[in-house]
Parts: structure tokens; C-alpha cells; sequence
């Protein structure tokens, strides 16, 4: 749903990369830094899941921000004809990281 408070008021903005990177700010330093901030410092456990939560609601929110500017900026440097194989490259690429990531933290936790 953020999509549809961003979307009016960036359309008329001539770049909107400067709003996805300001998004992406928000999420990553307002939510995961915060997060790990919380607990790290928090001496209250009980306090720990509510806020977690908040966060991570806050995160995704920033998330769903910035999918509007993300993809205006995709659509403009991506032709129509490349967009299927750029999306699957894409995706393809993060899962074999992220496969390539859970061997590492297999391979950390023996």
C-alpha cells in the first residue's frame, strides 16, 4: 500500500533515483541498524519482540517506498524487450548468493 502515497507524489518528479536511495536509507539504518541496536542495548527482554516488530513494520514500509522510484528508474535504463531476462538474471543471481550464503553460515555454526 506505501506504493500508492509514493506514486502520486513522485510522478511528476523529473529523478527519482535521489528518492530511492533516501528509501533505501530509511530502511536499512531506521530498521536493520535499529534492530540490532535493540539488541544489542535493550536490558529489558519483554521489550524486545514489540519493538522488533515496529521496526521491521517500519522497514517494510520503506521497502513498498521505494519499489515505485525503483522500478520508474528500471523501466527507463532497461528496454521492453530485455526486461524478462533482466528480472530472471536478477533473481537468479540472488539465489545463488543467498545458496552461496547459507553454506557460509553452515560452515561458521560447525
Amino acid at each position: 500500500m506505501p506504493q500508492l502515497l509514493v506514486a502520486g507524489r513522485i510522478q511528476d518528479k523529473p529523478r527519482k533515483s535521489s528518492h530511492y536511495v533516501k528509501t533505501q536509507l530509511i530502511r536499512c539504518t531506521g530498521g536493520y541498524a535499529l534492530i540490532a541496536l535493540a539488541i544489542l542495548t535493550l536490558p529489558q527482554p519483554d521489550l524486545l519482540l514489540p519493538i522488533f516488530f515496529v521496526l521491521f513494520a517500519a522497514s517494510y514500509l520503506a521497502h513498498g517506498a521505494s519499489t515505485v522510484p525503483n522500478f520508474d528508474v528500471i523501466g527507463k535504463t532497461v528496454s521492453s524487450s530485455r526486461c524478462g531476462p533482466f528480472f530472471t538474471q536478477r533473481n537468479l543471481k540472488a539465489v545463488v548468493m543467498g545458496f552461496g550464503a547459507g553454506l557460509v553460515v553452515r560452515q561458521i555454526l560447525k
